[in-house]
């Protein structure tokens, strides 16, 4: 993608499930239902393992890419 007389590149990552911590936890809570509008607490606050090594795998991955002046390509993180 251009803008104006740059070159850039734009991710967008969503993780199903993790938390806001996502990048510094390891874990988190979800305190409501996942489909909103409307924002419907849940009965019991549901823990959940954020994916804070495959998310960090990937911004390092993005970073060194964009370091050494190649084009950053985004990978599965989750794929085996």
């Amino acid at each position: 993608m251009t803008v104006g007389d740059t070159d850039v590149t734009a991710v967008f990552v969503q993780v199903d499930p993790a938390t806001h911590g996502m990048l510094t936890r390891s874990s988190g809570e979800r305190q409501y239902e996942a489909d909103f509008p409307p924002f419907t607490p849940l009965a019991e606050p549901l823990p959940v393992t954020n994916p804070i090594v495959e998310l960090q795998t990937l911004i390092v991955e993005l970073a060194d890419a964009w370091t050494a002046g190649t084009t950053p390509a985004v990978e599965d993180p989750f794929s085996p």
